[in-house]
């Protein structure tokens, strides 16, 4: 096996399947686009935020409009009351758009 395919631990095996389940194009690159916009601050409640969350919950979905930037307490919550989040988020991007720098 080369250095990048050396599996050590169970951490790492996690790690590697979990990015499995996303397309290649919700890449680091696109994944810094969007904290980079969201100036690297949860948008739910302003603290420093570093993860990547699909509004509409599909993993296929990587439209820029789709993503924002969550921390990890907030991300969690994330996983109740989709209905709810879904909507609060799709308002939150479309005051985004609306205002952006031009």
């Amino acid at each position: 096996m080369s250095g990048s395919q050396t599996v050590t631990t169970k951490r790492w095996i996690a790690r590697d399947h979990f990015w499995d389940d996303y397309p290649p194009a919700f890449s680091a690159k696109l994944r810094g686009r969007i904290r980079k916009r969201d100036s690297f601050l949860c948008q739910r409640c302003r603290k420093s935020g570093w993860i990547v969350h699909h509004i509409d919950y599909d993993k296929s979905n990587t439209r820029f409009w789709n993503l924002v930037t969550l921390c990890k307490v907030c991300h969690g919550m994330t996983n109740w009351r989709r209905a709810y989040w879904n909507t609060a988020f799709d308002l939150l991007i479309q005051w985004k758009r609306n205002n952006k720098r031009r």
